[in-house]
């Protein structure tokens, strides 16, 4: 008899641990990489190592807010945030381009921004800069981002046509590094590179080309590892929502001009 009890008092007690990590998983916040990449994430601490605003993260925080949760922002590189979303160590990652590599790891909402991909130059390093043919750009070395999706055929286009690129860690590295004349052109998306040279000298004298390679379509990622991904339909109804409702437009502000 004290047998059977012990026995009804272990699965009682198993049962109630089972629901009590349960809901810990569901009142956790969403779990957020980011890094210093304004507009749309901005640290304002003097070392640009704590991410707190910024138009992505205020698009977070409302679509969450809507959704029932807080959000929990964790500063990591770019290439960190990716391998976190592929383990499941993060929820969502904000504006974030589709490829078939990220396709196998993550799910995509609706779009939340188009930007044009271009090219950065400073004519007192290279002259007048114009160019019609993936050809024309052979003659320059290119600064690129580790990790970063330039368009469907951009990897093709630099092996077919030999182009000379160097990749490094961040768009403001690769604008320093034009600056300073060690890349002819670099490749930027244009929201960012606008806020990017706000912070340069005013005579920075770098340029931003208006012919794009590309547009890319900015979205929100969901680890398929994450229990949020079972809510990627909800997630983007209540991104057409706040679409409708006028709060994305108030959101995004001046960079929708």
């Amino acid at each position: 008899m004290k047998i059977l009890a012990w026995g009804l008092i272990k699965r009682v007690l198993l049962l109630c641990l089972v629901i009590v990590l349960s809901n810990s998983v569901f009142a956790a916040d969403i779990r957020i990489p980011v890094e210093h990449w304004p507009p749309w994430e901005i640290a304002e601490d003097q070392e640009r190592q704590v991410v707190s605003k910024g138009v992505a993260v205020e698009l977070a925080r409302e679509i969450f807010r809507r959704y029932g949760k807080g959000i929990q922002l964790q500063t990591v590189p770019w290439k960190r945030a990716l391998f976190q979303m592929e383990h499941g160590l993060a929820d969502l990652l904000p504006m974030v381009t589709q490829s078939e590599s990220r396709q196998e790891y993550m799910v995509f909402t609706q779009p939340i921004f188009t930007d044009p991909i271009i090219f950065a130059y400073k004519p007192s390093h290279i002259g007048q800069f114009k160019w019609k043919e993936w050809e024309d750009l052979r003659q320059y070395v290119i600064g690129t981002v580790h990790g970063y999706e330039y368009g469907t055929n951009w990897s093709s286009v630099v092996s077919k046509y030999g182009l000379r690129t160097e990749p490094s860690n961040k768009d403001s590295f690769n604008l320093k590094k034009l600056m300073a004349g060690r890349y002819d052109l670099t490749l930027q998306y244009h929201s960012v590179a606008i806020e990017i040279l706000k912070t340069f000298p005013q005579d920075h004298g770098v340029i931003l080309d208006s012919k794009p390679i590309s547009k890319r379509d900015f979205c929100f990622a969901i680890s398929k590892k994450s229990p949020l991904a079972n809510d990627i339909k909800l997630i983007d109804q209540i991104i057409t929502d706040m679409k409708a409702d006028g709060s994305y437009e108030e959101i995004m502000g001046e960079i929708l001009q």
